[in-house]
C-alpha cells in the first residue's frame, strides 16, 4: 500500500480543513500528492529522499528531492517488502517535507534503522519516491528502476524488525573487548567475526544459553554462527552446533525467522539485487553483506545433495533450510550471469524466478523486465504498462514467448490453476501461479527430448483459439497421486501406490505381454525410467557460489539398482545413528550406495514432485501436471519437445472472417537475437478464417510418457498417425 495522508494535523492542510479533522481518503490522497509531488517527473528523473538525523525514539523526518538520475550523488537503495508478517494494518506517521503522512510498519523500521543521529541519509524507497496514485509515472519509473539499484553506492536489504524472543548476541558481549563488541552485530565472513565465534562458543556462554529456556529463544545469532561455519568450509556434519540435539532447535528456528520475512518471496527484489553494485542484508540491528549469504547457501545446497537421504540429522530435513539455500542461489547464480554479461531471455527469467509473489499481478513480469538483454527476432518486447490488467498482460506475455520461440516448449510447465480460471483461455500462462518443486530444473531437463519436433504450426483466432496440429496419443485410464512431499519417506509411500497400479495393470494383460512395454524395452524399465524422467543427476565436480549446476544425463542401466534402493529404507544406516551426550552420531563415510541412491532419489524430485503418474488404456505410463484426471487425452503435438495433456471442451467456435495471426510457420527458421531496446519487435503474419472449429480442448499440462519422447509417435512419420488440426481454447 502506498503511503497515505490519514489525519490533518500540518501546517501544510487544507485550508477549509479544521485542524485535527479527519477527512475522507480519497481527498487526502488527491492532497497528498499535490504536496508530495507537486509536478510530474520530468524526463530521466528520480525523487531521492533525505532521512534528517535524530534519536531513535523522535519521530522520522524527511525530505524528498527530485533530482536528475546522473546527479544524484551517493544514495543508498532500500529492498524491501511494503508489509511484514503480522503488521500488515499496522502504519506509522512520518514527516516528509513538512506533510504528515502515513507509511507502513515495516517501512517505518528500515528507515529508523538507517537513520543516524548526526547526519542526513540519502535513500531511494519505492512507496515513498514514486507517486504511486498516478499510473503514468509508475509505468516510467519502472522502466528506470534497474538504473535506480544500479547506480546506488549500496543496495539495503531489509528482512524485517528483529522480535523480543530473538537472541541476537547479547549473550557473547561480556566476552569481548570494547572494540569487539561494536562490531558485535556486523558480520563480514571474514577474520573479523572470529571474536564473537569464539565467545560463542565458550563454555560461559553455553551455560548461560542453558539457563536461559534455550528451546524457548531464537537463536539469530547462531544461525549467522552457522553461515560462518559453512562459509568457512565446513559441512554441516562437522557442525557441532546443529548436530547437537537441543542446541539445534533455537538455531533453526533463527533460519525461520530470517527467511519467513517476506522480502525473500517479492518478483521486485530480483532486479534490485541482482544490479546491485553492494548489497546489504539487515535484520533488525544485526547485518551482513549479501556474499556471506551466497557463499553459505551454495556450501549447503552441496552437502544436502551429497548426505544421505535417509540421515536422522534435524538439519538436513528442515524444509526451511533447503528453501533459503534455493532462493539465495536463485538470485546468486542470475547475478552472476549479469556480471558476465550472458545474454538474458524473459522465459528463464519468469520460470526461475516463478514462486515470487507481488501484490499487483503485473509486477510478476514487469518486475523482470529490467534483466531482459537479448529478445528473440520474433518477439514482441513487452514493456511496462500499468493502463493494462493482468489478464491483458498475461496473454500478451505469452503470445509474444509463443512466437519467438517458434515452439509449444514454452506452454511446459504450471500453467494454472485449473483449465478455465479466468478469461484468458486455458493455454495461457498465468505466472501468478505457484509452480511445482524444481520445476525451473524439469523444463530445462526437456532439452534431452523431441517428442513432437521442434516446429509446427501455431495459429491464434479470435484472438483466443489456438490452432496446432499434432495427434491423440491414448485417452487416460488411471491417475495417481500427487508427489507432494519430497523427503524420502513420503516418496516411498507414494511410488509404492503408483507400482502397485502399475503392477495390476500387468496382470490384468495377457500373458505373452506382461514383460514388454508397449513403447519398447520391459516393463520393469518402463516404470523406473518414467518417474525420473529417463534422467539420472551427475553430481558435478565444479561447485562454488558462482558456478552452481544441476547437471543431467539420459538414465544408464544403474538406475535400476539404484530405484531398488529408494525403494528400501536405509535401515543399516539408522541402526548405526545414536545420540550421545545430546549429539547426533552416526557414519558419515563416503559410500557409492548412498551416493548413487541420493542421485536417483534427486532426479526423481525434479521430474515428478508435483506431478502424478497416470497409465493409458493401451499401456502407456508417464508423469503428469498435478490436475489431470480419467480420461483426459494424452496428445504428441509437432513443434513440442514433450507430449501434452488435454481435455475435451464439448463445445465448438465458429470464425466470421476473424483475423488469424499466424505466431509460427510450420516451416523451420534459425532463429537468431535481437538486442534489447525499441526496435526490437515481431513481423506479422495475417489472413482471415470462416470455419467452424469443432471438439476444441482445454490444455492440462505438459507430460512425460516413456516410448514416445524421442519422435517415436511423431504424427506423419513413419507408422505414425496422420497429423490433424487441434485448437485450443
Amino acid at each position: 500500500m502506498e503511503a497515505v495522508i490519514i489525519k490533518v494535523n500540518s501546517l501544510s492542510e487544507p485550508a477549509n480543513a479544521a485542524r485535527g479533522s479527519t477527512i475522507p481518503m480519497f481527498l487526502f490522497r488527491r492532497w497528498q500528492s499535490r504536496n508530495l509531488y507537486p509536478k510530474s517527473l520530468s524526463e530521466n528523473s528520480i525523487r531521492i529522499l533525505t532521512i534528517l538525523p535524530g534519536t531513535w525514539v523522535e519521530t522520522i523526518t524527511c525530505d524528498l528531492r527530485e533530482t536528475q538520475i546522473q546527479d544524484a550523488g551517493s544514495y543508498m537503495a532500500l529492498s524491501y517488502a511494503w508489509r511484514n508478517g503480522d503488521d500488515d494494518d499496522h502504519e506509522v506517521q512520518i514527516t516528509c517535507n513538512k506533510t504528515s503522512i502515513k507509511v507502513t510498519s515495516n517501512l517505518h523500521s528500515a528507515l529508523r534503522r538507517l537513520r543516524h543521529d548526526r547526519d542526513g541519509v540519502k535513500i531511494w524507497a519505492d512507496a515513498i519516491c514514486i507517486n504511486q496514485n498516478d499510473n503514468t509515472e509508475r509505468t516510467c519509473q519502472v522502466g528506470f528502476m534497474r538504473d535506480i539499484y544500479a547506480q546506488s553506492s549500496e543496495v539495503v536489504i531489509w528482512l524485517g524488525e528483529s522480535s523480543p524472543e530473538d537472541h541476537l548476541g547479547d549473550m557473547v558481549r561480556p566476552m569481548l573487548t570494547a572494540d569487539e563488541s561494536a562490531s558485535l552485530y556486523q558480520w563480514r565472513g571474514d577474520s573479523t567475526d572470529l571474536p564473537k565465534l569464539r565467545a560463542f562458543v565458550s563454555k560461559s556462554v553455553e551455560k548461560l544459553r542453558d539457563t536461559a529456556h534455550s528451546q524457548d529463544i531464537t537463536d539469530i545469532f547462531g544461525a549467522f554462527y552457522v553461515l560462518h561455519a559453512l562459509i568457512s568450509g565446513l559441512e554441516p556434519t562437522g557442525i557441532q552446533e546443529l548436530r547437537h540435539f537441543a542446541k539445534s532447535g533455537p538455531i533453526l528456528r533463527g533460519f525461520n525467522a530470517l527467511i519467513k520475512s517476506r522480502w525473500w518471496s517479492r518478483a521486485w527484489v530480483v532486479q534490485e539485487v541482482v544490479v546491485a553494485q553492494s548489497a546489504t542484508i539487515r535484520y533488525g540491528a544485526i547485518s551482513a553483506p549479501w556474499k556471506f549469504f551466497s557463499l553459505a547457501a551454495s556450501q549447503y545446497e552441496k552437502a544436502r545433495l551429497e548426505a544421505n537421504a535417509d540421515s536422522a540429522y534435524p538439519y538436513l530435513r528442515e524444509q526451511s533450510l533447503a528453501r533459503f539455500s534455493r532462493m539465495v542461489l536463485e538470485i546468486e547464480t542470475t547475478r552472476n550471469d549479469w556480471n558476465l554479461g550472458k545474454p538474458v531471455g524473459l522465459l528463464p527469467l519468469l520460470r526461475k524466478f516463478r514462486s515470487r509473489s507481488s501484490s499487483d499481478e503485473r509486477d510478476k513480469i514487469f518486475a523482470l523486465l529490467g534483466l531482459v538483454r537479448f529478445w528473440r527476432t520474433n518477439e514482441q518486447k513487452i514493456l511496462p504498462d500499468y493502463h493494462l490488467d493482468a489478464i491483458t498482460v498475461s496473454l500478451k506475455t505469452t503470445k509474444s514467448l509463443l512466437a519467438s520461440f517458434g515452439s509449444l516448449f514454452v506452454l511446459a510447465g504450471t500453467l494454472r490453476s485449473n483449465e478455465c480460471c479466468d478469461s484468458n483461455p486455458s493455454w495461457v500462462i498465468d505466472w501468478n501461479y505457484q509452480p511445482t518443486v524444481n520445476e525451473e530444473i524439469r523444463l530445462g531437463n526437456l532439452r534431452w527430448y523431441d517428442s513432437g519436433g521442434r516446429n509446427g504450426l501455431v495459429e491464434l483466432h479470435q484472438q483466443r483459439i489456438m490452432k496446432v496440429q499434432g495427434s491423440c496419443l491414448d485417452e487416460v485410464l488411471w491417475v495417481g497421486d500427487e508427489l507432494v512431499d519430497t523427503t524420502i519417506m513420503r516418496m516411498r509411500h507414494v511410488i509404492q501406490g503408483w507400482t502397485t497400479i502399475w503392477v495390476e495393470f500387468l496382470a490384468s494383460q495377457p500373458f505373452n505381454k506382461r514383460g514388454s512395454y508397449i513403447g519398447g524395452g520391459s516393463v520393469a524399465d518402463a516404470f523406473w525410467r518414467t518417474i525420473c524422467g529417463d534422467l539420472e543427476y551427475v553430481k558435478t565436480r565444479e561447485y562454488t557460489m558462482s558456478t552452481v549446476k544441476n547437471e543431467f544425463r539420459k538414465a544408464t542401466a544403474e538406475g535400476s539398482l539404484a530405484f531398488e534402493q529408494l525403494r528400501s529404507a536405509d535401515h543399516k544406516h539408522r541402526r548405526e545413528t545414536s545420540i550421545i551426550g545430546g549429539f547426533w552420531l552416526e557414519n558419515n563415510d563416503p559410500d557409492p550406495e548412498i551416493e548413487r541412491r541420493n542421485a536417483f532419489h534427486y532426479a526423481v524430485e525434479c521430474a515428478s514432485a508435483g506431478r502424478r503418474f497416470f497409465l493409458t488404456k493401451t499401456g502407456y505410463i508417464g508423469v503428469g501436471p498435478r490436475n489431470m484426471a480419467r480420461r483426459d487425452l494424452a496428445f504428441v503435438l509437432k513443434g513440442s519437445q514433450v507430449p501434452f495433456i488435454l481435455r475435451t471442451t464439448n463445445r465448438s467456435v465458429a470464425c466470421m472472417d476473424d483475423r488469424i495471426e499466424t505466431l509460427n510457420s510450420a516451416t523451420a527458421s534459425q532463429l537468431t537475437y535481437l538486442p534489447a531496446g525499441k526496435d526490437a519487435k515481431a513481423p506479422e503474419y495475417q489472413k482471415v478464417c470462416n470455419d467452424v472449429h469443432t471438439d476444441c480442448y482445454y490444455v492440462i499440462g505438459d507430460a512425460y510418457v516413456h516410448g514416445v519422447m524421442n519422435q517415436q509417435a511423431m504424427p506423419d512419420s513413419h507408422g505414425c498417425k496422420k497429423a490433424q488440426s487441434i485448437f485450443l481454447d
